[in-house]
């Protein structure tokens, strides 16, 4: 038992390292939850205070990780199709690599773009 619990954190916690840099995947719970199946092994011992922190920390960072673009958006006056185009560019960088890992930057800046100018109903252009 011990062995599969080792092996399944340890995949959890690849993953979840992979998240920092695939923006699809929730890489906080996923980690933690590699150090929880690891918790629940004969080999491993960490405290209840570390798991509970890290817990909190994990919990936080993800819903932070939602938010913060929102709230970003929403104070320098982004809209809705701002939102959906930054959205809609990211899934593109994620199923099409086109530009390798810069196009993590570029694609949901030009989905943010195209977004923002579909909602503007007056435009002046220079």
């Amino acid at each position: 038992m011990d062995i599969l619990l080792i092996t399944l954190g340890a995949i959890c916690i690849f993953i979840g390292v992979l998240g920092s840099f695939v923006p699809v995947i929730p890489g906080p719970p996923l980690s933690w939850i590699g150090l929880l199946l690891l918790q629940y092994t004969s080999n491993v011992a960490f405290s209840p205070i570390f798991i509970g922190v890290t817990g909190v920390i994990a919990l936080l960072a993800t819903l932070l990780d939602y938010y913060l673009p929102v709230l970003g958006t929403k104070k320098y006056g982004g809209s809705k199709g701002g939102v959906w185009g930054a959205i809609m560019g990211l899934l593109f960088a994620v199923f099409f690599p086109v530009f390798g890992p810069l196009g993590f930057l570029i694609w949901p800046f030009a989905g943010a773009f195209i977004g923002e100018l579909s909602q503007q109903k007056n435009q002046k252009m220079p």
